[in-house]
């Protein structure tokens, strides 16, 4: 039972970044939901208020934004 359980977990974990490179290159401009916004500089972007569900912000500049 003990390597069900490991197999089902290195299947869910190998799953995970195929669903997130599916994203398409966002907008650094215009920053919007289900984009990927990692090579972005969104210092001082004001994004109060926006819909940013499921967007990648990791490795963005996001000082004071």
């Amino acid at each position: 039972m003990k390597s069900w359980s490991a197999l089902l977990v290195l299947a869910a974990a190998a799953a995970v970044p195929a669903l997130v490179a599916d994203l398409p290159p966002g907008d650094c401009a215009h920053p919007a939901a289900a984009t990927d916004l990692s090579a972005c500089d969104l210092s001082r972007a004001r994004l109060s208020g926006r819909d940013q569900r499921g967007a990648r912000f990791a490795g963005a500049k996001l000082e004071n934004a």
